[in-house]
C-alpha cells in the first residue's frame, strides 16, 4: 500500500484540486464491492436535499452500493480504530460544480463505528448484521429491512476504464444536510485498481421511499482496495 504522501501527489484523475488544508483522518478500504443501478430520476430527487443537484451521465441517474471492509481508520487526534465491514448506498450529485455523493444509508457490523461517526461527522450509521469473507457477503438490517446476499468472484483487472467507470467511482467528496445547511466532506484516493467481478447469487432488498431495489445490478466492479485520506467538514 502506497504512503498518504504518495498519494496525494497522484492527482491528475481529479475533477478538482485537494483542500488546501491538511488532511484529518485516513482509512484503508479493502475487498470493495460496487453494484450499480440506473433508476428513476424522480423518485430519486424526493431523496435528495434540494439544494444538491442530481448529477446524471448521459441523461441517466444512478445508485451504487458499496461494500467493504475498512481497515486501520484514525482521526489524527485518536488510535486506531480495529476494522469493520460496511456497506453504503450513495447516488451521484452535484454542489458548486463538485461532483459528489449523497448517501442513502450507511451500515456497519458494529455499534461503535456509529457512535463514533455522530461525534466526527453529525451522523450514525446504521448498525446491521454484516458477513463478508470467502467471497461471501451477506447483510441484514431488520429495523428498515434491508438485505443482501452475493457470492462472488474477482476476476481479471480493468486494463482499460469506459468514462461510465470512472464517473462512478472517481468521486472525492460526500455531501450531507445538517440543520438544514449543506456540508461537505472531502476525501482523496488514487484511481481505482478495478477488476471484474462475476456475481454468482446475488439477492437484494433495499427501500428508500417508493424507490426499490430489488433486482440485480446493472453493472458491477471489485477492487482489492485502496488508502483513503480525508479531511473534516466545511460547508459546501
Amino acid at each position: 500500500m502506497k504512503n498518504i504522501s504518495k498519494i496525494l501527489r497522484e492527482t491528475s484523475h481529479r475533477p478538482f484540486p485537494l483542500p488546501e488544508r491538511k488532511w484529518q483522518n485516513y482509512q484503508e478500504w479493502q475487498n470493495v464491492i460496487f453494484a450499480h443501478w440506473r433508476v428513476n430520476v424522480s423518485l430519486l430527487q424526493k431523496l435528495v436535499p434540494e439544494d444538491l443537484a442530481i448529477d446524471l451521465y448521459n441523461g441517466e441517474a444512478w445508485i451504487s452500493l458499496v461494500a467493504f471492509t475498512l481497515k486501520k481508520f484514525r482521526h489524527q487526534f485518536l488510535p486506531i480504530i480495529p476494522g469493520f465491514h460496511e456497506i453504503n448506498m450513495r447516488t451521484y450529485v452535484v454542489k458548486n460544480n463538485k461532483p459528489g455523493i449523497y448517501f442513502l444509508s450507511r451500515e456497519v457490523q458494529r455499534s461503535f463505528p456509529s457512535i463514533l461517526s455522530r461525534l466526527l461527522f453529525g451522523s450514525g450509521y446504521y448498525k446491521s448484521d454484516i458477513y463478508h469473507s470467502n467471497n461471501l457477503l451477506e447483510s441484514e438490517n431488520r429495523e428498515h429491512l434491508f438485505y443482501l446476499k452475493t457470492r462472488y468472484n474477482p476476476g481479471n483487472m480493468v486494463l482499460v476504464k469506459t468514462d461510465l467507470d470512472r464517473w462512478l467511482t472517481d468521486r472525492f467528496v460526500s455531501y450531507k444536510e445538517l440543520d438544514d445547511e449543506i456540508y461537505s466532506y472531502e476525501f482523496h484516493h488514487e484511481d481505482w485498481p478495478l477488476r471484474i467481478i462475476d456475481t454468482d447469487t446475488f439477492e437484494i432488498n433495499y427501500r428508500y421511499g417508493n424507490l426499490l431495489i430489488s433486482r440485480k445490478a446493472d453493472l458491477y466492479h471489485y477492487s482489492d482496495g485502496l488508502l483513503v485520506p480525508s479531511w473534516g467538514k466545511s460547508q459546501a
